[in-house]
């Protein structure tokens, strides 16, 4: 009877530490949506061979079932932009919290994103790229049809994948007859949001 007695303590204390593991975390299921904000850019032109890296932003707070915030607005998350498929689409891999001081495994897409735009020889650089962030392939396709030589892939990406215009090829940039190229064209405005594809556990 001694030995019996001297067990229970031993499971209660277990059971207290399960109890408090489990209320300092939080898991936020499979198919939460979280919407997200790219303020960079009013549009992003993407070519097959495209993989841009991105850092966008949580566009307002997302709460449990309780009314507690547990991401909050303006955490950033981390991922690529890149082709799928008919489309292209944006993989999360990773969240910042508590401005930043915590990096969190992300795993999470956006939905897939098939609008394209067909640009024409003869079009003038500037109004193809203002307020538009290219990938370096797409960049190459631009340059091709506009005869604009002086693009540099990192002039006109602010950090997203990195090139030259002579290092890409131009028919897997998406040239049709060498008068026109169709590209992938992104609205950070409503594209972008992410839904995850596996839970995300957020430990206090």
């Amino acid at each position: 009877m001694g030995s019996m007695s001297g067990t229970f303590p031993v499971l209660a204390q277990s059971n207290i530490n399960r109890q408090r593991l489990i209320a300092q975390q939080i898991s936020i299921p499979v198919g939460t949506v979280i919407p997200l904000n790219y303020e960079k850019a009013d549009k992003i032109l993407v070519s097959k061979s495209d993989v841009i890296p991105l850092t966008l932003t949580v566009a307002r707070d997302i709460r449990d079932r309780n009314g507690i915030v547990v991401i909050a607005a303006g955490s950033e998350v981390k991922g690529t932009l890149e082709a799928a498929g008919r489309g292209v689409r944006f993989i999360a891999d990773e969240i910042r919290l508590d401005g930043g001081n915590r990096t969190i495994p992300l795993n999470a897409t956006s939905r897939l994103i098939t609008t394209t735009e067909t640009l024409r020889k003869g079009a003038k650089t500037q109004d193809i790229l203002g307020g538009t962030l290219a990938g370096a392939g797409a960049a190459t396709a631009i340059a091709a049809l506009t005869g604009d030589r002086k693009i540099e892939v990192l002039d006109v990406l602010a950090g997203a994948a990195v090139g030259t215009l002579a290092g890409w090829g131009l028919p897997a940039a998406g040239i049709v007859g060498g008068s026109s190229v169709q590209l992938y064209s992104v609205n950070p405005d409503r594209d972008l949001n992410i839904t995850l594809q596996s839970p995300l556990v957020i430990r206090d």
